[in-house]
């Protein structure tokens, strides 16, 4: 007869593989979903036509909050995303890139702020709505967070900083939160100095390689993300993303492998 602790412990486990299946499984179909794709250099301005596109970014109204958000930048920024972030009590992780250690540290909101920005075609400039990846992460907008008493991090969810829709690796920032008072919904008696802010921008001038939808209307046609189509943006091109995506699927694998191990090991040793 099975006991008790072994259906809570074999049950928990069971949801974390059912967990790590649903992230494989997401990852693999948005894989398949790029199957094929490269940059159009002339794109047919259709409708409802699912392209993608690479070019250099033209800026026409900059991103709210930029000239806080990012640091030293020259070039007007036409969007970033962004991630702050609390310290995690005596804990440390490793940092791979710096070979080092740093404090560890738990999200508690991310986001992407946009102006109005362009990516040039040899069809002319195509408009960037990047409206539908804060949809698509319920994402928060910078000046809404309130980072005031208990700042929960959600363990499962997928922030926009980690979105796999989003591979940014240039124009990267890291500062105090504190910065960001007087953009942040705050409580002047709470002390941000120990909370984090990263960002990453698209910059006028840089390289942009974006997948998505066309919709087209008065003014410059608009690529943007739909339920049939996400939206995948990237300044490494359409390859940085598939290796990304790689990367997860593995990571995803991995962990799947692991919880589905435990779950039969909890069974038998409380069985």
């Amino acid at each position: 007869m099975v006991s008790v602790a072994a259906v809570v412990v074999g049950g928990a486990l069971t949801l974390l593989c059912l967990y790590y299946a649903y992230r494989l499984a997401n990852t693999a179909r948005l894989s398949y979903s790029l199957r094929g794709v490269s940059p159009e250099r002339s794109p047919a301005v259709v409708d409802g036509q699912r392209v993608t596109i690479e070019g250099v970014v033209t800026v026409d109204e900059e991103a709210p909050a930029s000239d806080r958000a990012t640091d030293g930048l020259a070039s007007p920024v036409g969007m970033y995303v962004w991630q702050a972030a609390f310290p995690r009590s005596g804990q440390r992780v490793i940092d791979f890139e710096n070979r080092t250690t740093r404090q560890a540290r738990a999200t508690f909101a991310s986001g992407v702020e946009y102006g109005s920005f362009s990516v040039a075609t040899e069809n002319g400039d195509v408009r960037v709505d990047p409206s539908w990846l804060r949809a698509a992460h319920d994402a928060d907008k910078l000046s809404e967070v309130q980072p005031v008493g208990f700042l929960p991090s959600r363990t499962w969810h997928v922030y926009l900083w980690n979105s796999p829709y989003v591979e940014l690796s240039e124009h990267p920032t890291e500062m105090s939160l504190e910065r960001l008072r007087a953009v942040v919904d705050d409580d002047p008696e709470i002390d941000l100095g120990d909370d984090s802010f990263l960002s990453k921008a698209v910059v006028e001038g840089s390289r942009l390689t974006v997948h998505g939808e066309l919709s087209v209307g008065p003014g410059p046609p608009t690529i943007q993300g739909t339920n049939d189509t996400p939206l995948f943006v990237s300044d490494g091109g359409i390859d940085a993303v598939r290796r990304s995506l790689r990367r997860r699927a593995l990571t995803y694998g991995v962990y799947l492998v692991a919880a589905a191990a435990a779950t039969v090991v909890s069974v038998l040793a409380f069985s």
